[in-house]
């Protein structure tokens, strides 16, 4: 296992540094998702996400005293390593800081959405006219009560 000093001299290198208000983007590997990554250990060592290292390193902190928990990014840039730019939370209080900045796939962005724009105004257009009852708006359009009643509620598919 890589010493912190030996881990710093290998990390930073690695880090295209700009202001400190700045994104600092990685220049090493990337996962799927666009966060960078560089195994920590050895070659048999295992894929780190570049900003746990980043944080780790700058607040003088081993990566077991963090495990469990998430490094968010405020600026939202998965590439960045900026140590001005991340804070530590639970996946709830990263999910939370998604949520509040309207990052969450709503509608037709969630992949598992079964409806689209059109359909949810017609479910909401035929159960305004009190014709359908909700079990038979579920059954016509292959949807769940669980889907239903937020979308009647104007709590998913908002305009």
């Amino acid at each position: 296992m890589k010493t912190p000093a030996n881990l710093a001299q290998s990390f930073w290198p690695r880090v295209a540094t700009e202001a400190p208000d700045k994104c600092w983007a990685w220049l090493g590997q990337l996962n799927d998702r666009g966060y960078g990554v560089t195994q920590v250990g050895g070659r048999l060592g295992l894929n780190t996400r570049a900003s746990r290292i980043g944080f780790a390193l700058w607040h003088g902190v081993t990566l077991e005293t963090i495990e469990g928990l998430e490094v968010c990014h405020t600026c939202d840039n998965p590439k960045c390593v900026n140590p001005n730019h991340l804070f530590i939370g639970t996946h709830a209080d990263n999910v939370a800081d998604m949520v509040a900045k309207g990052r969450q796939a709503r509608g037709i962005k969630n992949g598992s959405a079964k409806l689209t724009w059109p359909l949810a105004r017609e479910i909401r257009a035929l159960h305004k006219t009190g014709v359908y009852k909700q079990k038979q708006l579920c059954q016509r359009f292959g949807i769940t009560q669980g889907t239903l009643n937020p979308l009647l509620n104007q709590k998913t598919w908002k305009e």
